[in-house]
């Protein structure tokens, strides 16, 4: 199957081969166990996720955490494996885009296995379960992940996209300050400088540009 990407409509009536075999144009396909759209829209992943999440959480539950026979520690270990597992899957690359819902399910957890009243508010059910939010979870998977790319040697893939996506950041950055109506294209990249730009990380950022340019 082939998966032309792009914002404008696909290509038709246009006949894709690979060798003697025909190849199928498709609009979605999973890649991974992420699906890949070609407007690289992230509902129907969420869509999945969210509802095999909500399963998982009943399944859960019917275990002994709903009546109560479970201790907290194993309730907290059947949900990290059982639920949050399927929550964080590539949370490094789609965090900034969608926690909500999952933020909800962590809460809705949460409250079932302290046994605790549903007006409990979330600060306190965190806290008592030492959980983070799912927000915050994400974000740290990105800065981790971040940091395994600019380790990455030069001539992987993965590296490749980054700088060209970091360049082009760079490009957009410099073309608004001299035309205010510049669009910056909301990627990986934007996000994580963003980031880190926030959490006081900025002089890595930039020394990751030097080191990738040879200037170190």
């Amino acid at each position: 199957m082939r998966l032309v990407f792009g914002s404008k409509r696909a290509p038709r009536n246009i006949g894709w081969k690979l060798g003697e075999n025909d190849i199928k144009q498709v609009t979605q396909y999973k890649y991974l166990g992420i699906e890949l759209t070609r407007t690289l829209r992230w509902a129907p992943y969420f869509k999945r996720i969210l509802a095999k999440s909500k399963r998982n959480m009943t399944q859960a539950l019917a275990m002994g955490i709903r009546g109560g026979f479970m201790t907290t520690r194993l309730a907290r270990i059947i949900w990290m494996s059982l639920v949050r597992s399927v929550i964080e899957y590539g949370n490094e690359i789609w965090g900034d885009a969608c926690t909500n819902d999952f933020e909800k399910i962590q809460l809705q957890m949460g409250k079932r296995i302290l046994r605790c009243s549903s007006r409990t508010s979330e600060e306190v059910v965190r806290g008592e379960l030492g959980w983070e939010r799912q927000k915050a979870r994400g974000d740290e998977m990105r800065l981790r992940y971040w940091g395994k790319i600019i380790r990455m040697d030069n001539d992987r893939i993965v590296k490749r996209i980054y700088r060209e996506s970091k360049n082009r950041l760079e490009r957009e950055e410099a073309e608004s300050k001299h035309n205010e109506d510049t669009t910056r294209t909301k990627t990986w990249c934007r996000y994580t400088k963003k980031l880190m730009y926030k959490l006081k990380l900025d002089r890595e950022w930039h020394k990751s540009q030097k080191k990738m340019s040879g200037t170190l």
